[in-house]
């Protein structure tokens, strides 16, 4: 069977995973145990991270105390296991020469994050050795955790505002801009098939499917009011778009990708998912049609 151990536990992607029944043998840890727990990492066949230290996310500080996965890249270069290093698309900037990004797309980190995830790869890199590391660049991973509205990033802005304004959501951000955010019921099947079964090198990780963030966010307004919500554009400048090819992660696990479909269906789910949890008793629905565009 196969060792599986997953540091930082506390994070969103780790507790998708954790639902999941074939995790139930895997170990979840937090970033406070690689000191106290080395020996039980370096015995495992596969350590994932997604731990990252907070003066990463707001500063940019890469030191030998902040890059954890340096210190884990160390720990276990001399054993087996095999290291899956959770990076970002931040790693290509928010503007890109060409719509569609791939593995082989220039690096042009252009916020502080984006460049210590550049740096933290190269780290990684120089300690582990390649035939044994998978660096993983993920697109917005998406889901409601089914608790509470503690989540951060995008999906977390669009909950908290759903469930405050009963279902509307003020989009200051161009509906039209393509992106490809991933549900987490994909990312963890992903997941589950790299530990069982690794594949060394960098990928992409995204749905494959650019899709407009309006049509998006209407699929979990949709699905938490049952009718199309308002999306408020306060016209903003167009973003860049962007989304990450990431056919080679499916072809090399056997993993298949989602359609359109797929991906509106769940984000309907878990929109009626955080609707259940918000209003057990039901809300009276008064929606606005949808008013989407640029004005």
């Amino acid at each position: 069977m196969t060792t599986v151990t997953v540091i930082g536990k506390n994070s969103n992607l780790a507790q998708f995973l954790a639902k999941k029944p074939e995790t139930a043998d895997w170990v979840f840890m937090s970033h406070e145990d690689v000191k106290t727990r080395e020996a039980e990492i370096r015995s495992s066949d596969v350590v994932i991270n997604f731990a990252v230290h907070p003066d990463v996310v707001a500063k940019g500080e890469v030191t030998p105390e902040t890059d954890l996965d340096s210190q884990l890249a160390e720990m276990l270069a001399d054993t087996p296991a095999h290291f899956i290093m959770a990076s970002s698309r931040k790693v290509y900037g928010e503007h890109p020469e060409q719509a569609e990004i791939t593995v082989e797309s220039a690096l042009s980190p252009e916020d502080p994050y984006g460049a210590a995830k550049k740096q933290i790869e190269d780290n990684v890199r120089a300690r582990m050795p390649e035939d044994r590391l998978t660096v993983l660049r993920l697109t917005n991973i998406v889901g409601w955790n089914h608790k509470d509205l503690s989540q951060k990033g995008f999906a977390g802005f669009v909950f908290n505002e759903m469930c405050a304004k009963g279902g509307t959501v003020e989009l200051e951000y161009d509906p039209d801009c393509l992106r490809d955010f991933l549900p987490q019921d994909k990312f963890c099947e992903v997941m589950i098939a790299l530990a069982d079964n690794p594949k060394s090198g960098t990928f992409n990780l995204g749905s494959g499917r650019p899709m407009q963030v309006g049509k998006l966010v209407t699929a979990w307004t949709s699905g938490f009011g049952g009718e199309g919500m308002m999306l408020v554009d306060r016209d903003q400048e167009r973003y860049q778009d962007f989304y990450l090819n990431s056919d080679r992660i499916y072809n090399s696990t056997g993993v298949s990708a989602m359609s359109e479909d797929d991906i509106i269906d769940t984000l309907k789910a878990e929109g009626r998912a955080l609707y259940d949890w918000r209003y057990p008793e039901g809300m009276a629905s008064d929606a606005d049609e949808l008013v989407w565009g640029l004005g």
